[in-house]
């Protein structure tokens, strides 16, 4: 996906968002300018360490 992202020269235009977290950590490595999101709906002890662990710029608690 990074690939196609960067192949359209589209990478600072998106954000990717997705319940898979070492998906969106494993995107953050290949284009660490991409903005990236991490959904999650369990109640989480620490989500700033869980956004830290996925390189998620953002958290999005789904309720």
């Amino acid at each position: 996906m990074v690939a196609i992202l960067k192949e359209y020269d589209i990478v600072g235009e998106t954000l990717v968002i997705s319940f898979d977290h070492p998906l969106v950590r494993q995107c953050k490595i290949l284009a660490p300018e991409l903005a990236c999101a991490i959904n999650y709906t369990a109640r989480v002890v620490d989500p700033v360490g869980l956004a830290k662990v996925s390189k998620a710029d953002i958290l999005n608690p789904t309720l």
